[in-house]
């Protein structure tokens, strides 16, 4: 079992000399009130603070080797402050270390096998909102595997583990694997990025055996313009097709809509293409429905 021990060290106002009150569940969704979630998998600090300064340690017990961080900072409203998050080993070697100087979005960070021992946090006068995630990536209680694996009636089916996963691709654009993968996606993805020549990432599937109907699904994330997931009968002909959102810095999943008709001896394109920016698929399937 996989167990945390949290020592909340101090919680001072600016405007109040005395320490913040014991949480209790009715004020945990409060301003400056933490909230804090732990179980055997994975660990999450939340908070909306007003002018706030706190400090606190967590002594982690993880013992897998296969972890992810996500930090996210939003709505800061003022800049008098300094604060940081990281993570170290047991002989204080730091293995992810942010400032909370400024807002952003950091996409899920793999610890490549290194196992952090304690987490350090540190605010002053802040004013925002703060999440903070660590995570196993075999959460397993939040998989769903019709998603995650492959379908029984999948033609295509695609992790992106080794460079074999992408050595039939052709494109205008940049890609290559990536390290970030969402929950259930193995230990690598596929990193999409270019400009206006597109698609960035195209293949060509085998003439089609029988007059058949198909959807395509993914896991995406971006973290700016979004970006484009299509399935295309021949070069021009109709398509179906997933928006990976903008702005998404969560692994999201995608199932299109409406399906695709290829007749026999037809061929399909599958084409991937970023919106000026760069996105991130995984566990890429196409399906043949009955």
């Amino acid at each position: 079992m996989y167990k945390f021990s949290i020592i909340i060290l101090s919680f001072l106002f600016l405007n109040c000399s005395e320490q913040s009150s014991p949480i209790t569940p009715e004020a945990i969704d409060s301003t400056n009130i933490p909230q804090i979630i732990n179980t055997e998998n994975y660990f999450s600090f939340k908070i909306r603070a007003d002018s706030l300064t706190n400090s606190f340690q967590e002594l982690l017990s993880f013992s897998t080797d296969s972890l992810h961080a996500y930090l996210q900072i939003s709505n800061i409203e003022e800049r008098k402050y300094m604060g940081w998050v990281r993570l170290q080993t047991e002989d204080s070697l730091v293995l992810y270390s942010k400032s909370l100087g400024e807002n952003l979005s950091d996409p899920e960070v793999n610890l490549f096998g290194n196992i952090p021992y304690k987490l350090n946090f540190s605010l002053s006068e802040f004013t925002g909102d703060i999440s903070f995630i660590l995570r196993r990536n075999t959460y397993i209680d939040t998989i769903d595997t019709a998603k995650t694996h492959k379908h029984p009636d999948a033609i295509y089916f695609n992790s992106f583990e080794s460079l074999d996963d992408i050595l039939p691709f052709n494109g205008y654009g940049d890609f290559h694997l990536n390290y970030e993968v969402p929950i259930g996606g193995g230990e690598k993805s596929l990193y999409i990025s270019g400009g206006c020549i597109v698609p960035h990432v195209y293949y060509f599937f085998p003439p089609n055996e029988e007059d058949s109907y198909y959807v395509l699904q993914c896991f995406g994330k971006t973290t700016s313009y979004g970006g484009v997931v299509s399935l295309r009968l021949g070069n021009r002909g109709p398509f179906i097709k997933v928006d990976i959102q903008p702005n998404e810095n969560i692994w999201t999943y995608y199932r299109t809509a409406d399906t695709l008709f290829c007749p026999q001896d037809s061929v399909m394109m599958l084409r991937m293409s970023s919106n000026y920016s760069s996105m991130l698929i995984d566990l890429l399937q196409i399906i043949k429905l009955k």
